[in-house]
């Protein structure tokens, strides 16, 4: 059950149950009203207009706990009404500060590439090219942070010859917020003829990591000492575990090439298929979120965050026709594949460069899909049914016990597991399945429910997604 921004985790709540002391029952105590996390602690609003501040340490309590003293003092009361009545935090109702924190971890990305265009007279021109996307930091390790953007943000399918071994940016730099820099032609040339661009004392060179234009994802790196010379502060973001329609969507990104600037709106689709041929020029169908806050060109790339601050998708695309349809890859797809190419990146072997998935050697059937509402926590979600209609023999999936037939329930990689409910959520989590980690499945099974058995993925399951 997700419970809607509880004071975030364990609350200081020695310090808040005194407070509380539990409005009702011909309690003259103000009710707290609202929580907000800080970075010095916590504010609380009270019923009575007053406020105080909690600072972080001291001993805590859970809300669960704070539940079950309420119960022993005054009587019985659901968990939802206990939560309605007593504890509502309203993170939504003044999203400032959430933003402002969401700025460090935000940047502004360049691209650029060599290019050549035919003249008048037949004569070839050559140029640069630079184009502009956003992005976010994924991760800051001692020696590298990484930053994720979208692949179409760092390829360009006109780019010539003379720009390297592949249509991937020749020079990539960043800007953290702040200290936004304009690359700036100069009346300087390199040895191929080229003009020289100047990107400025701010700007951070980026290395190219690995990405697939499949997913539109790659991640970034630049040396960690030189993100701190220019911002101390940056950090990475955190990811959210979930998303609801109709929750709060603020999308942050470099729009029009005019700043990093936010918008606000809701989720309006968790997922639909979503055809795109602007990656690389193959035109696929992605499994996007739909969002109604404002993006424009310049905003592929960035984050999309909930009211809590936490990552639900990274921005790629939106509708030419109608305003603020945007489109973005949700964050059960970015976890897994940062994860992937992160893992490939860091594993010692030059040879690995980019994003791989195991191969199971399974084939499903996706039926049956339906609208569950859980009025026990106010949220429902989109299901199917997941059949297994074939196993090729000698593979991981005939190893693990899986027949045609069996109802797919969910999967478990490395120890942790992850619900198969739609078509999607098997790829989004085999993503996650690297060399040497275990993976089993729970199914149904003429109706009981069954564990499969426990299987090792080696390296030769795995092959690489363009």
């Amino acid at each position: 059950m997700k419970r809607k921004n509880i004071l975030l985790a364990a609350v200081m709540a020695v310090v808040l149950a005194a407070a509380l002391a539990f409005a009702g029952c011909g309690s003259t105590t103000p009710v707290v009203t609202g929580v907000y996390a800080t970075d010095n602690g916590y504010i609380v609003y009270y019923s009575d207009g007053t406020m105080s501040t909690l600072a972080g340490g001291g001993s805590e309590i859970t809300i669960d706990e704070l539940y079950e003293r309420y119960k022993e003092e005054y009587g019985d009361i659901s968990y939802e009404e206990f939560l309605q009545k007593y504890l509502t935090v309203d993170v939504g109702a003044d999203n400032a500060s959430i933003i402002n924190g969401l700025l460090r971890s935000s940047v502004v990305v360049y691209s650029e590439f060599t290019v050549s265009e035919q003249g008048w007279f037949g004569q070839v021109n050559r140029g640069i090219s630079v184009s502009t996307g956003s992005g976010v930091i994924y991760r800051i390790d001692d020696d590298y942070t990484y930053i994720i953007t979208n692949y179409h943000v760092v390829y360009n399918a006109d780019a010539n010859a003379d720009n390297g071994d592949s249509n991937i940016a020749r020079a990539l730099h960043c800007y953290l917020y702040g200290s936004e820099g304009t690359p700036t032609a100069t009346n300087r040339y390199d040895s191929q003829g080229y003009p020289i661009y100047s990107y400025g004392s701010n700007a951070l060179a980026c290395e190219y990591v690995g990405g697939s234009a499949t997913a539109d994802l790659v991640l970034l790196r630049v040396k960690t000492e030189e993100l701190r010379r220019i911002n101390a502060g940056a950090v990475a973001v955190q990811f959210a575990e979930d998303y609801r329609v109709g929750e709060t969507a603020i999308v942050i990104g470099n729009a029009e090439d005019l700043g990093t600037s936010v918008t606000e709106g809701i989720v309006s689709v968790d997922r639909e298929k979503v055809k795109l041929s602007d990656v690389d020029g193959v035109t696929r169908t992605y499994q996007l979120m739909r969002v109604d806050a404002a993006a424009y060109g310049g905003n592929s790339g960035g984050g999309v965050f909930d009211a809590e601050g936490k990552l639900i998708g990274i921005l790629n695309s939106g509708s030419r026709e109608a305003q603020n349809i945007n489109f973005a890859i949700p964050v059960e797809t970015v976890a897994g594949v940062t994860e992937n190419i992160y893992y490939y990146a860091t594993d010692g072997d030059d040879s690995t460069e980019g994003v791989y998935k195991v191969t199971l050697g399974v084939t499903v059937q996706y039926d049956n899909s339906r609208y569950e509402y859980d009025a026990s926590t106010g949220y429902g979600s989109i299901r199917e049914t997941i059949t297994v209609q074939g196993v090729t023999g000698g593979s991981l999936a005939d190893e693990m016990g899986l027949q045609s037939g069996d109802v797919l329930q969910s999967v478990t990689i490395d120890g942790k597991t992850y619900s198969i409910d739609r078509q999607y959520d098997l790829d989004d989590a085999l993503y996650r399945l690297q060399p040497g980690e275990s993976c089993s499945f729970t199914y149904l099974r003429d109706g009981k429910m069954c564990e499969s058995s426990t299987v090792l993925a080696e390296a030769g399951d795995c092959s690489a997604i363009d």
